[in-house]
């Protein structure tokens, strides 16, 4: 039935019954809220008396919708027109805000106040069911009801709105006026104008749960009960809401959990005035929809006298299927399609992702990432957008119908993509303008480049103005065109490019001054003195030249043509000067001038300065021990002297000390600096110190040894032992250094809060020290001695080498695939035997290896390596002919390829190093590692004695294990920190300040456990020192009899020298 089957007097009554049953309530909720907000409702009920025991007072229903005992905040718009009309009453603040012919009664026509209206709304509502039983009202009666309720609510709507409330009750009226009704709609009207009206849920899939809410209209103070009922055909059945099938059900609300077929049937609640008077809500029957019993085909016969006609339907769960989909670009848009089917049809849909394809979680398709997607059963699909690495995961689709549930196929989507890769950079020269430019390519399903730009020392480079200082140009890569460079423009320089994925950086180019240095120099076979020199300069100079200045006071170039200089030359990257009587420019400087596009540098060579370099490497050299002495007096260029060296096994690959010596006493700063980071690199054996972390302190242990006999397990004694004094673990002492002395010193690095127990160790202590050949120990403040000064014996000079083939480095050791750096701490290798993979590095390296460098290939392991048969590397034509020579000597190895890594680092080919170094990481062959310091460690020095060469990993672990012990602290509390070598050396330890004052104080036992460490004694930065066999002290002193790790390293036999290294 529609609205015209409808008659007028009923389309009125269900006009007016929507006015008193939910419009009128609008503005009672909103003066309510006005006057009293829903925070402050409980308090504000609790002190009117009135409401909890008086006449007025508040039934249990009420009770419940204020929240009286509970934490929730009641919501206004759960209260009906009762309540909200006796809270108003009762609790409204502003005496003014009282009816004009007082609460209860009707008002007057001329009572216009807001107050007068609240007793409108009551009056008005009282009406509405005086026509109940009819369910029609008059047009006069319905004219002049809609004028009234429009009066009313036009003065209401003018009191809320000025007090901030948004409801528009006469845009309600005037839609309600236009609405048209159904015959299903008047009749919910008429039902919900009774006394009591129930609603609810009534389609329920079995095994959910469906609540019935009863709304009384009555206008009465009194509580009226209700109860629930469930009819069966002409019987009733009370039901006991007290049961768990009804759990949490009151007088209001009616809570049927889990829905069976049991429950279906129709419910009415009851309103119980006394014992004969009961008022009936009406009817709504509850429908149980399907289940897992319900699955199965279902055959339906019709028979009349002519026959029969059957049909067969099968019911049962839903299937769903998802279509494959491609792989999906990082960044880009992707839509997951499914296909869902079942009878009956299904009536929910819902998408869900798994990370491992187990357990799934729903998706918020109406959230913004998937905004787009659908859930309807017809055509469910799911929209990702902008895919992230984060959305590969497994989707699946979950589908319902009131027989059950099912899910789809799971389907991983794949997400692809990476950065840009960046190519290395060039340098050119275009005139007065500088090119910078790289190479951006990707790879394959990756998102494109949306940005590129240049950066100068990290600042964006403005490249789009026209005409401007910066220009670019991608024809052939991403090239940055600086014109007319000058000083101005030095910097770094870099190229960022990005996609959807992220940026990448490229290599930094960096413009700057040449830098000029003296590579090498050597006598030739002619007799002439050769000095190279090394231009290190970005963008490439335009002006090389070598100058002279004899008697003048201004340089004039050179003439390269002349006799004396025949062989000069100014070829960039390395010129080269030629001298063939040096003795004749003792009065000559000579300077090389290099200019490029950023600024100019030079380098000056006094005649004077050239030759003293050839006769002041004789010095130091002559500390050393050499056999035959007649050698070197004959020496009489810098590669005759090497050679020296090289032969009496005092220089060697793993050995840098005396070459280190002998380049500071010739003042050759530049060539020790490439000699200290020779050995940096390749781990060899050199002087280093490094500064200690915040919270730590340098403690220097004299060790009366050879720093050469000096393994990583005598460092790990020292280590555990001053752990072990100081009380704390191994991890918080660092090695920090070796330093010269009259024997060595480790470093270690120590917590400062063990290193004040360190410095106050017992005797027992200082004992155990002794025993791993520590005379002493020292941080940046004091000095500990640990024996007396008759109790030191005598050590033959440091730089002392026994012939044969050197250990590895004591810094080396194998790269192990999945440790951690603590675990690595102080393993020098283990062992791996994998032939094949090292026969494919040595093929690969024979492929790569650039044909032009085999010549500088084979001189270097003639010079470096024992190469028994010289004649077989001679012939030798290819690299792997060389290679394959090393492993028949033993050289080389599956488990070791540290001489490899040296000879392709010597021949710039740092690619093929890389895979050298891959190579060992997979294998666990023997290669280079340094673990860096961490920070809350710092370092002490113990001095060892004895000769380094004769420690091993052991030695180091009981020192390690010793300090531990006197300190209270575990073995993981200290790590070694570095070797400063001697004939005896300074080991020092980085240890946390709190522990230093315990060595302060140590006791015999604690001077016992260092002595046994060969520790004779040692100190801090202030060179205040302490020896084990000394009684407790609490004063430290520097002793003057122990050479200290301040004075220079003694290579002279019989004497120290003295000057500041």
């Amino acid at each position: 039935m529609t609205t015209r089957d409808l008659s007028q007097k009923q389309l009125n009554f269900a006009r007016v019954s929507i006015v008193c049953v939910d419009i009128v309530k609008l503005p009672l909720k909103d003066i309510l809220n006005i006057f009293i907000k829903p925070t402050e409702l409980v308090n504000n009920i609790k002190a009117c008396q009135s409401l909890l025991d008086g006449e007025f007072k508040l039934n249990p229903d009420q009770r419940r919708k204020c929240s009286l005992n509970s934490t929730n905040l009641p919501d206004y718009s759960n209260f009906d027109v009762t309540l909200l009309y006796k809270l108003i009453r009762h609790l409204c603040p502003d005496p003014s805000l009282g009816p004009t012919n007082k609460w209860g009664k009707k008002p007057k026509q001329n009572d216009v106040c807001v107050v007068d209206d609240i007793e409108r709304i009551r009056e008005l509502r009282n009406t509405s069911f005086a026509h109940t039983e009819s369910a029609e009202i008059s047009d006069d009666d319905f004219k002049k009801f809609w004028r009234d309720a429009k009066c009313m609510m036009n003065r209401c709507q003018q009191f809320t709105t000025s007090n901030g409330c948004k409801n528009d009750y006469n845009q309600l009226l005037i839609d309600l006026d236009r609405k048209t009704f159904t015959f299903e709609e008047y009749m919910s009207q008429k039902e919900r104008s009774k006394a009591i009206y129930i609603s609810g849920d009534t389609q329920v899939l079995c095994g959910e749960k469906t609540c019935f809410k009863a709304e009384i209209t009555l206008e009465q103070d009194v509580y009226l009960p209700v109860n629930w009922e469930k009819l069966d055909k002409s019987f009733r059945k009370e039901l006991d809401i007290s049961s768990d099938k009804y759990k949490g059900s009151n007088s209001r609300e009616l809570f049927i959990h889990c829905v069976c077929k049991e429950d279906e049937g129709r419910y009415q609640a009851v309103i119980s005035r006394n014992q004969d008077v009961k008022i009936y809500s009406n009817e709504i029957y509850l429908c149980a929809q399907g289940g897992e019993e319900d699955k199965g085909e279902y055959t339906c016969t019709v028979l009349n006298a002519v026959g029969l006609v059957s049909k067969t339907v099968k019911l049962g769960i839903p299937s769903a299927e998802i279509r494959p989909t491609s792989n999906v670009i990082f960044g880009s848009d992707t839509r997951l399609d499914c296909s869902v089917s079942g009878n009956p049809n299904p009536y929910r849909v819902e998408w869900q992702k798994s990370d491992d394809g187990t357990i799934f979680s729903p998706i918020d398709i109406d959230s913004d990432r998937y905004f787009g997607g659908s859930t309807d059963p017809g055509f469910p699909c799911l929209l990702l957008r902008k895919a992230t690495f984060s959305d590969q995961q497994y989707y699946q689709v979950a589908v319902w119908n009131v027989i059950g549930k099912n899910t789809s196929n799971p389907v991983l989507l794949k997400v692809t993509g990476s950065r840009p890769n960046i190519s290395e950079g060039t340098c050119t020269v275009l005139d007065r303008s500088v090119r910078l430019r790289f190479n951006v390519f990707l790879y394959d399903e990756s998102p494109p480049v949306i940005d590129v730009y240049w950066t100068k020392n990290r600042k964006k480079l403005d490249t789009s103005i026209r005409d401007g200082k910066y220009s670019e140009k991608n024809n052939d890569g991403k090239s940055l065109i600086i014109k007319n460079v000058t000083e101005s423009d030095a910097g770094r320089y870099q190229l960022t490019a990005a996609n959807a994925v992220g940026d990448t950086k490229s290599e930094v180019i960096k413009l700057a001054v040449p830098e000029v240095l003296l590579d090498n120099f050597q006598r030739q076979e002619d007799g002439r003195w050769r000095f190279t020199m090394t231009i290190n300069s970005v963008p490439t100079p335009h002006y090389v030249q070598w100058s002279i200045k004899n008697t003048s006071e201004t340089f004039q170039p050179l003439n390269v043509n002349a006799e004396e200089y025949k062989g000069t030359s100014s070829l960039f990257p390395h010129p080269v000067l030629i001298i063939q009587h040096i003795e004749r420019q003792k009065s000559c400087v000579f300077e090389l001038e290099v200019k490029n596009r950023i600024g100019r540098a030079t380098k000056q060579m006094q005649g004077e300065m050239l030759q003293e370099y050839i006769q002041e490497i004789k010095k130091p050299l002559a500390s050393c021990e050499i056999e035959d002495s007649t050698k070197l007096e004959e020496a009489k260029t810098p590669e005759q002297f090497l050679w020296i060296l090289v032969n009496e096994n005092i220089l060697t690959k793993s050995d840098v000390v005396a070459m280190q010596f002998a380049l500071k006493q010739t003042n050759c700063e530049e060539l020790e600096k490439k000699c200290v980071e020779y050995a940096q690199q390749w781990k060899a054996m050199h002087y280093f110190e490094t500064p200690p972390e915040p919270g730590s302190r340098n403690v220097y242990f004299h060790v009366v040894a050879n720093l050469q006999n000096f393994s990583p397990e005598d460092e790990l004694k020292i280590k555990k032992t001053v752990a072990k004094i100081i009380g704390c673990s191994l991890e918080e002492i660092k090695v920090h250094g070796y330093l010269p002395s009259n024997s060595f010193l480790l470093v270690l690095s120590i917590k400062e809060i063990y290193i004040k127990r360190l410095l106050a160790m017992r005797q027992h202590d200082k004992d155990t020290l002794i025993k791993l050949n520590i005379d002493y120990l020292k941080d940046d403040f004091m000095t500990i001695r640990l024996m007396e000064k008759s109790e030191l014996t005598v050590h033959r000079p440091m730089i002392h080498h026994t012939k044969g083939i050197l250990e590895p480095p004591i810094e080396s050791c194998v790269i192990e695939k999945a440790k951690t750096k603590s675990e690595l701490t102080g393993e020098i290798y283990s062992e791996s035997d994998n032939p094949i993979e090292f026969i494919k590095l040595i093929y690969e390296l024979d492929d790569r290896f650039p044909t032009e460098k085999i010549s500088r290939l084979k001189y270097l392991i003639q010079v470096s390596c024992n190469v028994e048969d010289v004649t077989l590397l001679e012939e030798a034509k290819t690299v792997f002919e060389c290679f394959m020579i090393l492993g028949k000597e033993g050289i080389i190895s599956p488990s070791d390829i540290i001489v490899l890594q040296f000879l392709l680092k010597q021949t710039k080919c740092e690619k093929l190093e890389r895979m050298c170094l891959e190579y060992a990481q997979q294998n666990k062959a023997l290669c280079y590692y340094e673990e860096p310091p961490e920070t809350g460690f710092q370092k002490l020095h113990f001095h060892v004695l004895g000769e380094i060469n004769k420690y091993n990993k052991d030695d180091t672990t009981k020192i390690m294990k010793t300090v531990a012990s006197i300190v209270g602290c575990s073995e993981k509390d200290i790590s070694i920190c570095g070797i400063l070598p001697s004939s005896s050396f300074f080991v020092v330890l980085s240890i946390k300040e709190i522990w230093i004052k315990r060595l302060k104080s140590l006791n015999q036992h604690d001077n016992d456990k260092l002595s046994k460490l060969n520790i004779d004694y040692f100190k801090d930065d202030l060179g205040q020192t302490a020896g084990v066999k000394a009684k407790p002290i609490s004063i430290f002193h520097r002793p003057k009899d122990i050479f200290e790790p301040s004075n220079k390293l003694c290579l002279v036999k019989k004497r120290k020298i003295q000057s500041h290294w």
